[in-house]
């Protein structure tokens, strides 16, 4: 018998936010899994656009995902509801810069991702 843990991840990448919200960087964080094989299918056919058409479909692509790809995160409503991954992937969005350092860390550490430079010998 095997017992499959399906919150468990081969890649995942914890990004540092609290300096957006005038905290040390390290007290507010969202933290990203891989995507699945039909989002990253989706993505792959972003590498054959042009740059312009690149940058634009990537940025579409991660606002339609986003929700889905937060596994973590300590951001608040209020006291005591934490907000839901739609309205973080909103928040985050909200904040152009935030959105870019999101994406940046979650390209870096997810190989999937057109853009980015592999890591090779």
């Amino acid at each position: 018998m095997v017992v499959v843990d399906k919150r468990k991840y081969l890649v995942t990448a914890r990004v540092p936010i609290g300096r957006f919200f005038d905290v040390p960087d390290d007290d507010a964080y969202v933290e990203l899994r891989e995507a699945d094989i039909q989002s990253t299918l989706e993505l792959e056919k972003a590498k054959s656009l042009d740059e312009s058409s690149q940058i634009e479909e990537c940025v579409g692509w991660f606002r339609r995902h986003l929700p889905d790809l937060i596994i973590g995160h300590n951001l608040y409503r209020t006291e005591d509801q934490p907000m839901t991954s739609s309205e973080v992937t909103e928040l985050i969005f909200d904040k152009s810069q935030m959105m870019l350092d999101v994406w940046m860390a979650y390209r870096e550490k997810v190989g999937f991702i057109p853009g980015r430079k592999s890591k090779g010998p």
